[in-house]
Formats: C-alpha cells, sequence, structure tokens
C-alpha cells in the first residue's frame, strides 16, 4: 500500500537552504533576511539588477505562459474534480504573481520529463537535485524543497524493517539520478546490486517480476505507482533529504531562475516552507477522503452545516483540561477534534462547561445531549449507549 505524504521538517529545509546560501550568495546578501510576504513582484527582490528586470519584462512581451513540468507527485496531484493542488501547484502560483505571467503545471513521465526540460518543450521543472556536474548545462536556483527517500518492494517476498535489510539485494534506481551517491553517502556500509531503470512503468514491472528486490527513489514519487496494490512503500533513510531546485536549459530564462534564487535568499525559503506545509496537509487531506466508504462520505455530507456536540473533562491533563489563563478547553482531546475539523469539515461544539461533574457528563453521553466525550473507559454497561 502506498504510504502518505514524507513530512519534511522545517528545520531539514532550513538546513538544506541556509546551505546553500551561505555557500553561493553573500554574507551581506543572506543577512538581509525580512518580512518575505511584503515583496508582490520580482521587481522588489532585495539585489535584482536592472538587467533582470529588462530581460524578464522582454520575456513577458514574447511569452503568454511557461511550462512548469513535474512528475505525478505528493508535491502535485490531481482531485477528482480535476483541480491541481499540493506544493508546486503553491509555487507555481506564487511565481505567477511575482512574475506577471502564468506558470502552467504540466504532468509528465519521468523519461519526457526529463527529454523536454533538456530539449526545451518544457520551460521549468523543480525535480532535479542541484549539482556542480547538473549546473554545466542547466540554469538551477537555490534549493526549493528537500525530499526524504524511500523504498518500494513487492508483495510480502522482501521485508525491509531498516537500511540495513537492504545488504545483497538487487536494489532499482532510476538512471541519471543521484540517488545512489547520497545513500552511499550517509550508509557507506552498505553492500548491494545496483540495477537503473527509465521510467516508472519499467520499475513496476521490474518490482512484480521479481528482478529487482527494492526500488529506491524519492518518496514524494509514491503516489506513481499508486495503482499497483502489491507494491508497497516504506521511509527508511532518516539519514537522507535530497534537495531540489528550480531548472531550466533555456539561457533566454536564466534571469527568472537568478531572481528565484534572490527571493530565496531574502527570507523566500520561509514562504517556501509555509506552501510545502499547506500542500502536505491538502495531499493527507485527500489520501485520507479516498479511504471513506460511500456510506461514511454520506454521514459526513449529512453533517454539513451542524455542530457536533462534544463534552469535556476540565482536570485531566494533558487529555482534557480547562486553561484558566485563556479561559478555554485544552489538551491532547481538542487538538485531535481539530485535525478531525480540519481534514473533514466537521465542526463541534463543547456543551459543557468547566463545573460539569463527570457524572453529569455521562449522562450528556447517555442520553445523547453529548455525542463526543474527552476520554471514557469502556464497560459492558456502556456498551449499551447509543453513542458507543
Amino acid at each position: 500500500m502506498i504510504a502518505k505524504t514524507c513530512r519534511v521538517t522545517f528545520l531539514a529545509l532550513t538546513l538544506v537552504f541556509l546551505a546553500g546560501f551561505f555557500t553561493a550568495c553573500s554574507t551581506e546578501t543572506a543577512n538581509k533576511i525580512f518580512d518575505i510576504s511584503s515583496i508582490t513582484s520580482f521587481r522588489d527582490i532585495p539585489g535584482v539588477t536592472n538587467e533582470e528586470i529588462a530581460a524578464i519584462e522582454a520575456l513577458q512581451a514574447l511569452r503568454q505562459s511557461f511550462s512548469f513540468g513535474t512528475m505525478l507527485t505528493t508535491e502535485a496531484f490531481i482531485l477528482p474534480d480535476g483541480s491541481t493542488v499540493g506544493f508546486l501547484a503553491n509555487f507555481t502560483k506564487l511565481l505567477s504573481d511575482l512574475f506577471g505571467i502564468p506558470f502552467i503545471l504540466e504532468f509528465h513521465q519521468l523519461d519526457s520529463l526529463r527529454s523536454g526540460l533538456l530539449g526545451g518543450t518544457i520551460d521549468f521543472s523543480g525535480n532535479l537535485t542541484p549539482t556542480p556536474e547538473r549546473r554545466q548545462f542547466l540554469f538551477m536556483s537555490y534549493p526549493i524543497a528537500a525530499r526524504s527517500l524511500g523504498i518500494l518492494t513487492y508483495g510480502d517476498s522482501i521485508i525491509i524493517k531498516n537500511e540495513s535489510d537492504l545488504s545483497g539485494l538487487r536494489i532499482g534506481f532510476f538512471e541519471n539520478t543521484i540517488t545512489p551517491q547520497f545513500v552511499m553517502n550517509a550508509y557507506p556500509e552498505l553492500s548491494f546490486e545496483m540495477v537503473f531503470v527509465s521510467g516508472t512503468p519499467e520499475a513496476a514491472a521490474m518490482l512484480e517480476s521479481g528482478l529487482i528486490d527494492a526500488f529506491i527513489l524519492d518518496a514524494v514519487n509514491f503516489p506513481s505507482f499508486a495503482d499497483n496494490p502489491r507494491i508497497r512503500s516504506k521511509e527508511i533513510f532518516p539519514l537522507v533529504f535530497t534537495p531540489v531546485s528550480m531548472t531550466t536549459s533555456n539561457p533566454q530564462l536564466e534571469p527568472i531562475i537568478s531572481v528565484v534564487s534572490k527571493y530565496i535568499a531574502a527570507g523566500g525559503f520561509i514562504k517556501l516552507h509555509e506552501l510545502y506545509k499547506a500542500g502536505n496537509f491538502e495531499f493527507s487531506r485527500f489520501m485520507l477522503s479516498k479511504k471513506f466508504t460511500d456510506e461514511e462520505r454520506a454521514f459526513l455530507d449529512g453533517l454539513a452545516g451542524q455542530k457536533v456536540p462534544i463534552a469535556l473533562e476540565a482536570d485531566i491533563y494533558p487529555i482534557s483540561f480547562f486553561n484558566e489563563n485563556e479561559k478555554e478547553f485544552q489538551g491532547i482531546s481538542v487538538d485531535v477534534l481539530a485535525q478531525i475539523s480540519a481534514f473533514t469539515g466537521l465542526e463541534f461544539k463543547v456543551v459543557n462547561d468547566k463545573n460539569t461533574t463527570w457524572v453529569e457528563i455521562l449522562e450528556m453521553l447517555r442520553t445523547g445531549e453529548a455525542a463526543v466525550v474527552s476520554k471514557l473507559v469502556i464497560t459492558e454497561e456502556r456498551k449499551n449507549y447509543r453513542n458507543l
């Protein structure tokens, strides 16, 4: 079963960005991090030159849009209504606003994405890790995101609990990637046979046939294998995060890459982290909705516009308690219900106050005045309550 999106921590993402800043840009520029939300146009980005402004204005006169290629990933995916969401959808919206010209997200398979980017039929992508070798023929921004690595296996024939279980296996990788280098740099004690494949269909076929025991890739690419329920995924490399850059092969588009790097250096990495966090949430909500049965969807739809009554205890910290300073109920139960609201749209209302006794709360549950309570030990008698 395909796992949920990788959780890119703020610390890991920031470290990747800052490493790029302080090795590639001046200390003066790096120290001038300010309120990035004040920037509404590329012209306002600190350090942008008159030459860059003129070059981008010339592009605006020539082009009606730019293409931004990606694979189907946790960073860019399509909802049932046809809308495109995720981090890269958020990022291209930011680019469109900054540069005053639409950046259109396009979905490709890996081979067509690479050939299109190198051939110039795709203007930009955000799927390549910057390296000195690639910078010789590609124009690459400072990192826009950092990804964890994951592993795919087929069925139950191979069990991977941690990275040491990879030794002695035949491991597949996408060709022309630097993923093997990242793995071996972080885990030099591992020894396995490397098998390189050209794209997703070939990787899936080789897993199913047993020609490879496992396949290592960026965890954001798990959804590309979601059509095969026998392919299982797991994130097992806690020491590896791979940065990816906004990239083009077209020298005429290099000013946009340069200005995006200046935006990131000015504090834009904070904005990108916010966009990534929002994209992760969108993907988690999407995956949860796919798990609902028709009956469960109908139940949620039937509660639209209503508020589910809940009763919270005031003195069982940290599960549920009344904060006298902030005059509200808080705790784990409250946080869990807030997440349920965010993911499903369900609304809740507290129907008791801080002085309500446990006996009164239990009676509210028994009669249906409260549909949910913050904590309850199940007994045979309570199993007869209509809400349990």
